[in-house]
């Protein structure tokens, strides 16, 4: 068990000095807003691989050499961002974001456990920032299905897997768009 948390902390490290030097490689090229946009977008997925080492930490339990107590809880991070989500209408002559990969975003793996075991379902509207990297951000509920744990699920999901080619202008920038889907959690037959 020792093995599995040092090498998920070194997999942390190496992610975090990786990242770090993509930005500043990126802004040695001179292109700083690229380099903001890469480092905000790295931040976030460093902060989500370190609550999934968290997360697997906290599964694993204790060592066999320490005493057993009783585990802390700690912070989970939500996915979901709070207040409005953003009106990003495309620009004339813009071409939409395209979903990169052709797996489900979401699928009956992501169905929270704490929700299958209290037969909770429910559709929850989510809308979502793509960058103009094609990573996703700020993900918002804007029709809640009632249930957090399905809220938040669907956000997790999204947040995780959803990669895109980003929107361009009509001059073939890269820009920032939202995309908006229902998800609907159904208990399986």
């Amino acid at each position: 068990m020792a093995d599995k948390k040092t090498d998920l902390i070194l997999g942390v490290g190496i992610v975090s000095l990786l990242g770090g030097g993509l930005a500043l490689f990126v802004g040695h090229l001179g292109l700083a807003d690229k380099a903001a946009e890469a480092r905000g977008a790295i931040a976030q997925r460093v902060a989500a691989i370190r609550q999934d080492a968290a997360d697997v930490i906290r599964e694993i339990g204790t060592q066999p050499d320490t005493p057993a107590e009783a585990p802390e809880e700690a912070p989970t991070r939500s996915y979901i961002t709070p207040g409005p989500p953003p009106s990003l209408d495309l620009p004339p002559g813009a071409v939409p974001a395209r979903e990169v990969g052709t797996s489900p975003l979401i699928t009956s793996d992501d169905y929270p456990e704490e929700a299958l075991y209290n037969e909770v379902q429910g559709t929850v509207t989510i809308v979502w920032t793509i960058t103009s990297l094609g990573f996703v951000e700020h993900c918002h509920v804007v029709e809640s299905s009632g249930h957090a744990q399905l809220d938040e699920a669907a956000c997790r999901a999204i947040i995780r897997r959803a990669r895109y080619e980003p929107a361009r202008d009509r001059e073939g920038r890269a820009i920032a768009s939202i995309e908006r889907r229902r998800v609907v959690w159904q208990l399986p037959e």
